[in-house]
């Protein structure tokens, strides 16, 4: 009985240990300035949230019409003179922490480069995802995470 019982012993510690499946986290809700964004609006990478330049812009109060999307960088009108002419154009890169704000003032182009805390992303079929907090941020406007809600609050809109 007793060589039963430690070969019982024995076949349970040679099989492998597998984790019994749980309940994976529910993404997280998306609302910016009172609009809701779909979790397929976006994607978490390492604990980070990335969004494409269309739901950037969406969220920003932009017309998708005022993306442009080239294969290594996305930007957008955020601004407009007064004569009605596309005067400021912020650029994200692929791979790359950089943000390049193009404007014109005056007939005068000037160029500002900022460095994001992280760099955008590719996806496998070539779409450029930009870290959402630090696109945000360099828009200067908010965003919040509310941990027990489970939700990101995007605040602020472009004025155009």
């Amino acid at each position: 009985m007793f060589k039963k019982v430690k070969l019982a012993a024995l076949l349970l510690l040679a099989l492998p240990v597998c984790p019994l499946p749980g309940h994976a986290a529910a993404p997280p809700q998306l609302v910016a300035n009172s609009n809701s964004y779909p979790a397929s609006s976006y994607v978490i990478k390492e604990g980070r949230v990335y969004c494409k330049i269309e739901t950037l812009s969406s969220m920003m109060g932009a017309l998708n019409s005022w993306v442009f999307k080239e294969r290594q960088s996305a930007s957008f009108i955020t601004h407009f003179s007064a004569k009605g002419d596309s005067d400021e154009f912020y650029t994200w890169f692929a791979h790359s922490d950089k943000v390049e704000i193009r404007s014109v003032i005056d007939g005068k182009e000037n160029v500002k480069n900022l460095s994001m805390d992280h760099q955008t992303i590719v996806s496998q079929d070539g779409e450029l995802f930009i870290p959402l907090r630090d696109a945000v941020q360099a828009l200067g406007k908010t965003i919040t995470w509310d941990r027990k809600s489970n939700r990101i609050v995007v605040t602020g809109k472009i004025a155009y």
